[in-house]
């Protein structure tokens, strides 16, 4: 059975580039960036685009998993939104969550090329003082002082993913 894997953690923690090298290197997996999608009602207020976002991504995860791929399922979630989610999937579903996760002083700076605004910097802090960078349902890989290789090779390794690097 195809898995579904949920990688969480804060913003700047390290999920949209994981999920680019994941997404290179592993065999029949599909990367769905929840915020893409959330893309599409950019102009619709947080409160109401979060669950219509959530559960568009389920929709498009299951199709992909009827497919039988792998599904890499990337966005920021809470123990309150996996509870939304779950039953969104059969319960055989074999579901494995990883949270990334980085030392609140480190996830707020700006890392790499990436330049956190104001806003992106606030919400970091929220989501550490929410328990947020630790939800309860994944397995924690802190990426504080690892690089990103390192980091795709963890969730890999806890995924049990194929990673036999592709030729494109």
């Amino acid at each position: 059975m195809a898995r579904l894997i949920i990688l969480t953690g804060a913003p700047n923690a390290g999920k949209t580039t994981v999920a680019a090298l994941l997404k290179a290197q592993c065999e029949r997996l599909a990367v769905i960036e929840v915020d893409d999608l959330r893309a599409c009602i950019s102009w619709m207020p947080l409160t109401e685009a979060v669950p219509l976002t959530l559960a568009n991504a389920c929709d498009v995860a299951n199709n992909f998993l009827a497919h039988g791929l792998d599904v890499l399922f990337v966005y920021p979630l809470s123990d309150a939104d996996y509870a939304f989610i779950r039953p969104r999937f059969a319960p055989e579903q074999n579901i494995v969550s990883v949270a990334l996760w980085c030392a609140p002083d480190v996830n707020a700076a700006s890392r790499g090329s990436r330049v956190l605004s104001d806003w992106e910097r606030e919400r970091i802090r929220w989501m550490h003082a929410e328990g947020m960078a630790r939800p309860h349902f994944a397995q924690l890989v802190d990426t504080t002082h690892i690089s990103a290789q390192a980091t795709a090779d963890e969730v890999t390794r806890i995924c049990a993913l194929d990673s036999s690097i592709r030729l494109i």
